[in-house]
């Protein structure tokens, strides 16, 4: 049975996110080294090397740029993309580079604070590799924009661009997504390619699936409070042995209890929401949010928010996943 949802649903290639994506992949290169190829960019990256060692993220890749994508539909035509993402105000620009961390009050407040770095980075506890961003915002993106628009014109990415747009693998993952989600709601589909429960839902009244190279081996969903734009990695980093048994053992642990069984076969069947699934089994309410925590935490389950009331359903990709991975295992494949 096809499923009618209210919201809007784009699924396909961009170039616009692939340049994102690119632009982030040389802020951390040191991250997707092992999984894609960024020596062809070696001129590009000296020649914007200040641009690149600013640091937005203190905690991982720095995947700023593709924030952006937020800010405009337009996925295919970067002069276009610029010129819409170039209306906004500055303020907007760099909440959406902070990663919307941040309130845009407390964006305001910083930068009236860009003359003075040192009081800036007490209050918000910003690094000193951030301090081209403050000092100069708007040459910042400017900057930005000014690489866009060398990537887009670059050899080497249009090559790749090329190459993507005939790959069978990309065509049929592209079906895929369509044929799931005529019966699945993209948040909860989302949630089962990446792997993991999403504990920040909301309501979005647009989705974008995009397959892509460069974000490679980053897999991600960004997000503001009506968009949720997908990022499904073609390239992926592989476990070493002592990793995949370790997850492997978590994930048995978490289903190693009768109710957490009773749980995944009943969600199995529809989706169900704490209550009712405490009524079901004659638990209590706490119990089985207990129960549903555990599994949720090993992406054994999907959570759907509609209005104020949480549904959850077994993840039926996870659950398959976990069950050949323990035959590879055990097989030695």
């Amino acid at each position: 049975m096809i499923v009618e949802f209210s919201h809007q649903l784009k699924i396909g290639e961009s170039r616009v996110v692939e340049a994102l994506g690119l632009m982030s992949s040389l802020c951390s290169p040191e991250a997707h080294l092992e999984v894609i190829d960024l020596s062809s960019f070696d001129n590009l990256y000296e020649r914007y090397s200040d641009f690149f060692n600013i640091k937005l993220s203190s905690t991982g890749p720095n995947f700023s740029a593709l924030e952006f994508a937020l800010l405009s539909y337009e996925r295919d035509d970067i002069s276009h993309f610029i010129d819409e993402v170039s209306r906004y105000e500055l303020i907007d620009q760099v909440h959406i580079l902070l990663g919307q961390e941040y309130t845009k009050d407390e964006v305001k407040e910083m930068l009236k604070l860009s003359g003075d770095f040192n009081q800036l980075a007490k209050t918000y506890d910003f690094d000193s590799s951030s301090k081209p961003l403050f000092e100069d915002p708007s040459v910042y993106v400017s900057t930005l924009f000014e690489l866009l628009r060398e990537i887009d014109q670059h050899p080497a990415f249009n090559a790749k661009i090329k190459e993507l747009s005939v790959s069978d693998e990309i065509s049929s993952l592209i079906n895929q997504f369509k044929e799931s989600m005529l019966v699945r709601h993209p948040l909860s589909y989302a949630q089962e390619l990446m792997g993991k429960p999403f504990w920040n839902i909301a309501d979005y009244t647009y989705y974008d699936f995009i397959p892509t190279y460069y974000s490679s081996p980053y897999s991600m969903r960004l997000m503001d409070g009506k968009s949720m734009i997908y990022l499904h990695a073609l390239k992926r980093k592989k476990k070493d042995e002592t990793t995949t048994v370790n997850e492997l053992i978590d994930q048995l642990k978490s289903i190693s209890d009768n109710s957490r069984l009773k749980i995944l076969k009943m969600l199995y069947m529809k989706p169900m929401y704490g209550k009712e699934i405490a009524e079901a089994l004659g638990l209590t309410t706490a119990t089985v949010s207990h129960h549903l925590d555990a599994l949720h935490q090993q992406g054994l389950i999907n959570m759907e928010k509609v209005k104020q009331i949480k549904y959850f359903s077994t993840n039926y990709t996870r659950l398959s996943r976990q069950l050949d991975q323990i035959e590879k295992y055990i097989k030695n494949q």
